[in-house]
């Protein structure tokens, strides 16, 4: 976050006294919370906003003579890498181990909660999205595969692809990856089903080519996906499965969210009421 940021209010040697007699003034404030940011942070960073947090409640309490401020939330912010390993950019020992290295004082406070606000370094890794082939363009050089669903649960991929990109694993219509060599992969555009020219998932993915039929694996999507929906077209929301998977590769599901029928969509419209005008 920065000075002009909608979050909060910023924590300058200007704003700093104002800060102060809002604590003085209002007694029942009992905590202090700082958000560095999220995704592109890295773990000195996210500590240095966590010690500006302990030194300014720390100030607080001292000023008005009183374990005042005993909650203190230093946010989330931790990354995640979107390259469909298992891998995350840096594990939660680490950001520990920078915490207690560059805030000691966090732990030595008398703080009665200390909250943090994992999500995407939680959340994101685990979720993927499968969605079927519909038709695929060939044609001219250019090589199309489009899938059913597009910049209605990527936003963020379809306008920012240099920002949020998603790597892709393409699968056989029956669920097997597909096993060509890899002298045969050829570049291809991955689009969605919307109607607007800039609905694309991927552009030129070496990858095995794709036929109607085959499934496309979006990894890394279990966050700021599915919850950015957009209503564009009117689009139903996908059914939402939870999973689980042993070493074996045995692998159990169980539904959490049916498909959104279309009498649902209607009704987000207000097209299901019978009015009269």
């Amino acid at each position: 976050a920065t000075v002009t940021s909608k979050f909060g209010l910023p924590l300058t040697a200007e704003t700093k006294p104002r800060l102060l007699a809002i604590f003085e003034q209002n007694p029942w404030l009992q905590g202090v919370h700082v958000h560095v940011g999220s995704q592109g942070c890295p773990l000195d960073l996210l500590a240095a906003g966590a010690k500006k947090a302990v030194a300014f409640a720390r100030e607080i309490n001292e000023r008005v003579g009183k374990m005042q401020v005993s909650v203190l939330d230093i946010g989330g912010g931790m990354p995640t890498v979107y390259d469909g390993g298992e891998r995350e950019a840096y594990d939660f020992q680490e950001y520990a181990d920078a915490v207690r290295q560059q805030v000691p004082e966090l732990f030595t406070s008398g703080f009665s909660s200390i909250i943090t606000e994992f999500g995407r370094s939680i959340f994101v890794k685990p979720g993927v999205t499968v969605s079927k082939v519909e038709a695929v363009k060939d044609w001219a050089g250019q090589h199309i595969a489009v899938v059913h669903v597009g910049a209605d649960q990527f936003p963020r991929t379809a306008y920012l692809p240099k920002e949020w990109s998603h790597c892709v694993t393409v699968l056989d219509s029956q669920g097997h990856p597909k096993k060509d060599a890899s002298a045969d992969y050829i570049r291809q555009d991955i689009a969605g089903p919307l109607c607007f020219s800039g609905d694309f998932l991927a552009k030129q993915l070496l990858l095995p080519p794709i036929h109607v039929g085959d499934f496309l694996v979006i990894h890394d999507t279990g966050g700021y996906t599915m919850s950015m929906h957009s209503k564009y077209n009117s689009r139903q929301v996908s059914s939402l499965y939870a999973y689980s998977a042993s070493a074996s590769n045995n692998a159990k599901f169980a539904l959490l969210k049916e498909r959104e029928t279309t009498e649902e969509t209607l009704a987000c419209w207000g097209l299901d009421r019978d009015v009269q005008l």
